[in-house]
């Protein structure tokens, strides 16, 4: 019972302190999952979108030596929500975003992003299932959970939407994308 009230502890005050970031911030960045849901994406859209200069991220790329692509099954993009993301986000998603000093503020969602484009002075949102070595330097981090810890759906690169469904429960500590944007939405509507 300890570590549950210590993760909750934890947990509120990570979200009271990417609230505050959200709140100061002058020109934030989201950096998108595209491994991230349907109903995740529509809820970061609805609570943050107007808040944030959103962007696709690429959370998985080929792997050195991978067959990229065939005429098949194996396709050159490895992540299962990209087509999603486009569909719930402008075009100008789509474009690489400028991380230079003016940009006071990026939220980080999944992996597959390279922390070191960022300026030194750029305040780190980080949602993920687990910090890396590679990313522990995020001024807040709020584990997330992954795919087999959640259900939601993907639209694949035809246009096909299909559901998932959890494998494992999800630690107390972990929360949902889709409600952790809502939640962090209450400061942004202020800051707009």
């Amino acid at each position: 019972m300890a570590s549950t009230t210590s993760s909750n502890f934890c947990a509120i005050n990570s979200l009271a302190a990417a609230r505050s970031l959200i709140a100061a911030a002058k020109r934030p960045v989201a950096l998108l999952s595209s491994w991230g849901s349907n109903e995740e994406l529509a809820a970061f859209r609805t609570a943050l979108g107007a808040r944030f200069a959103s962007h696709l991220k690429t959370d998985w790329a080929p792997e050195p030596g991978e067959p990229v692509e065939d005429n098949l099954l194996i396709r050159r993009d490895k992540n299962p929500n990209t087509a999603g993301v486009r569909a719930l986000f402008p075009p100008a998603v789509d474009t690489e975003p400028e991380l230079g000093p003016e940009t006071d503020l990026v939220l980080v969602w999944g992996e597959g992003f390279d922390f070191a484009r960022l300026h030194a002075k750029t305040k780190i949102v980080f949602l993920n299932s687990y910090l890396q070595p590679e990313n522990g330097h995020a001024d807040v981090f709020i584990p997330i959970s992954n795919q087999t810890e959640r259900r939601g759906h993907y639209t694949n690169f035809q246009g096909v939407t299909s559901a998932f469904e959890p494998c494992f429960p999800k630690l107390p500590s972990v929360a949902d994308a889709q409600t952790l944007f809502a939640a962090l939405g209450a400061s942004a509507e202020v800051a707009a």
